[in-house]
């Protein structure tokens, strides 16, 4: 008895589905990186995530995909890469177990609280991001954007701020608010600012130390996230020749 007598189905997997998998397999490889304590070297595998997702997008557009279960498939990548990493992130970074527990700490707690929110609502969004299925808009800010500024802000600032930005980044991913797709002429603007932040960590790892990068990168993301929703309020009010 055959495969397709038993009922089983084989997956043929597309060119979008092959970016998908290396996106997920980068979130894992850096998901091990922060565990061993290299935080340098696992934002790289974030901002590889990022491309990968990415070139997912770009190459189902152009040639399509062999199953109608790629939405599902992205889903389940992204929320290993911008969900669970970051996460887990901002929890090892800032969680100390000498502390004490959550209870016994009030920084251990906000760590703990923080690295919840961006898990909880994360998960929640790609919920609603494939309840929604293809659209202009994504339902709340995405979550490759909200992981590489939760990155972005544990290399840069104190962990009250950190903590408070991922905690109004949460809540960015679950709001009514409508965000953009990336496309056409944005993706050369997403990549700049990939390629400014992912330099600072390279040159890093090679001993040089150039913080500006990841400031102009982390300033970028920043006006990007707010612009981003912001743009189809102004447009819609614009009034019409």
């Amino acid at each position: 008895m055959n495969r397709v007598e038993k009922g089983v189905k084989v997956m043929k997997l597309s060119v979008a589905d092959t970016f998908t998998l290396l996106n997920a397999l980068s979130g894992f490889l850096g998901i091990t990186y922060v565990l061993d304590g290299k935080y340098h070297i696992a934002a790289l595998f974030l901002f590889a995530s990022v491309l990968f997702d990415g070139l997912d997008g770009i190459s189902y557009r152009r040639f399509g995909s062999r199953h109608t279960s790629g939405d599902k498939l992205d889903s389940i990548a992204d929320s290993i890469s911008f969900v669970i990493f970051p996460a887990i992130f901002l929890y090892s970074v800032y969680y100390d177990p000498s502390r004490g527990g959550a209870l016994a700490s009030l920084e251990n707690a906000s760590a703990l609280i923080a690295a919840f929110a961006i898990l909880f609502s994360g998960l929640y969004h790609l919920g609603l991001f494939v309840a929604h299925g293809p659209d202009t808009f994504f339902p709340g800010q995405p979550t490759p954007l909200v992981s590489i500024i939760v990155i972005e802000s544990i290399f840069l600032l104190q962990p009250a701020f950190t903590e408070v930005i991922a905690l109004a980044l949460a809540v960015s991913m679950i709001a009514p608010i409508r965000v953009p797709k990336v496309k056409g002429r944005k993706y050369m603007a997403v990549f700049l600012i990939l390629l400014l932040s992912s330099s600072y960590f390279v040159l890093y790892i090679l001993g040089i130390n150039a913080p500006v990068l990841l400031w102009t990168g982390f300033a970028a993301t920043a006006v990007y996230a707010v612009g981003s929703p912001l743009l189809p309020l102004l447009l819609h009010r614009l009034p019409e020749n």
